[in-house]
């Protein structure tokens, strides 16, 4: 549900949570308020957390910034009717948003565990959120082992209860960016694993080829059966910064291979920058000399 906070006018988000005691529902309190410490650009703000009372049934309430642009369930669900898709600039920065948000719940030693469409909602300027931390906690005392989340999105070391850490929410974001450039839910197929829709190890050449080989095997080493071997929210966040520099230069440099039978220039440094852009054909060359 949604309320307007009278003092500043701006609309909040309501979420209410059945308790089936007090005592419950104070230890619930005190598991979110640290949810009101949580400040970060691609993470929903929780404004206010309290235990209302109605009769004989008490809830547990989370007020939370609002997001107008509804979540990435539902924006995927609108591309899809409309035949249409999502560029790989868009994926890229929406894999970016959602790793930097990560970055800073793992630097908080926190772990989400839930991490998939529905729960990453979208402002009216086009910023990711990360949200819904009912699943989430610390993990100051070491790795949980509880098999929580949805089922589709499970990691390999969930549903072997092996212990979850931060690669749990790396697969969640290689599950998000493979239903992203796909065009598909994982939760299509009906009472199906994660791990089981995913039976064998992804190949970055079963993607769509409309995408970069780079961004393709991104997404691959998210979604690794082995928690050990997926990358950092760090490391997926250089490797999407790389890809946006490689693509600046390739629209820098287009032009002056359009009429030959190249489709990008036959040599480009990996890390070239914007800025590292030579203005005329040669002259790269030249300040070599």
């Amino acid at each position: 549900m949604t309320a307007t906070e009278i003092l500043t006018g701006y609309v909040r988000v309501i979420k209410r949570v059945p308790c089936p005691s007090i005592r419950a529902g104070n230890d619930a309190l005190q598991e979110a308020k640290f949810l009101q410490s949580l400040d970060h650009p691609h993470v929903v703000k929780y404004v206010d957390v309290f235990l209302h009372q109605e009769g004989q049934e008490l809830e547990v309430c989370t007020v939370m910034e609002f997001c107008e642009g509804g979540d990435l369930a539902r924006r995927l669900q609108d591309v899809k009717s409309r035949g249409d898709s999502f560029t790989e600039e868009q994926c890229r920065a929406w894999i970016s948003q959602v790793a930097m948000g990560l970055e800073y719940l793992h630097m908080e030693r926190i772990i989400h565990r839930d991490i998939k469409l529905q729960n990453i909602l979208i402002t009216k300027e086009e910023i990711l959120k990360i949200a819904d931390f009912g699943l989430a906690g610390k993990i100051d005392h070491g790795m949980r082992t509880s098999r929580v989340g949805t089922p589709a999105y499970l990691a390999p070391e969930m549903l072997q209860r092996e212990g979850t850490g931060e690669p749990v929410d790396i697969w969640g974001l290689g599950c998000i960016a493979l239903e992203l450039v796909t065009l598909s839910f994982l939760t299509d197929r009906k009472g199906m694993l994660g791990v089981e829709v995913l039976s064998t190890p992804l190949d970055a050449g079963r993607l769509p080829h409309r995408f970069s080989p780079s961004l393709r095997r991104c997404i691959v080493s998210m979604l690794c059966f082995d928690p050990a071997q997926r990358p950092t929210a760090t490391e997926v966040l250089e490797i999407c910064q790389v890809l946006a520099h490689l693509h600046s230069a390739l629209c820098a440099l287009r032009p002056w291979y359009a009429d030959t039978r190249y489709v990008c220039p036959p040599r480009l440094p990996l890390l070239l920058s914007p800025s590292q852009v030579p203005t005329r054909p040669g002259e790269s060359e030249r300040s070599r000399k």
